[in-house]
């Protein structure tokens, strides 16, 4: 390059407008492995993004199975549990409807043999009271006087 001294304006211009893009690229040049880098991260990020997404995915899905087979299996053990106490409620009202069934046979014969006590009291109270004419009587009926 010719000394500034003999350079126009123009071309000290040119110069210095060269000068800065040098240094610029210098600088780009420098910045490159660094934005690289940063490239190479932000494409390590989106891959661990797209795994962890894959992963909640699975997740969710096993975990979709889970609840619907806890589900499966609670209905089918309530179902069982209510069939138990059906069967236990049925079995309850039939010992029930037995039972009563035993309890106004046995009133029956309680009502029975009380109604017969106090017909038995009944006839002793009035022979009781009546006792010297029923000895009359009884004497009378079996050949007496």
């Amino acid at each position: 390059m010719p000394p500034e001294q003999n350079q126009t304006p123009e071309e000290r211009l040119y110069r210095v407008v060269a000068q800065d893009l040098a240094a610029r690229l210098r600088d780009l040049e420098k910045l490159h492995p660094r934005v690289n880098s940063l490239e190479q991260a932000v494409a390590e990020i989106r891959y661990d993004f797209r795994e962890a997404r894959a992963e909640q995915q699975e997740s969710h899905r096993e975990t979709h199975a889970a609840l619907n087979s806890f589900r499966k299996r609670m209905d089918h053990d309530n179902r069982d549990t209510v069939n138990a106490l059906n069967e236990t409620a049925t079995a309850t009202t039939n010992a029930i409807t037995s039972l009563t069934v035993k309890v106004e046979k046995l009133a029956r014969k309680v009502a029975f043999a009380a109604g017969a006590i106090w017909a038995f009291l009944g006839i002793a109270g009035v022979v009781f009271a009546f006792r010297s004419e029923v000895v009359q009587v009884m004497a009378i009926a079996f050949g007496g006087k």
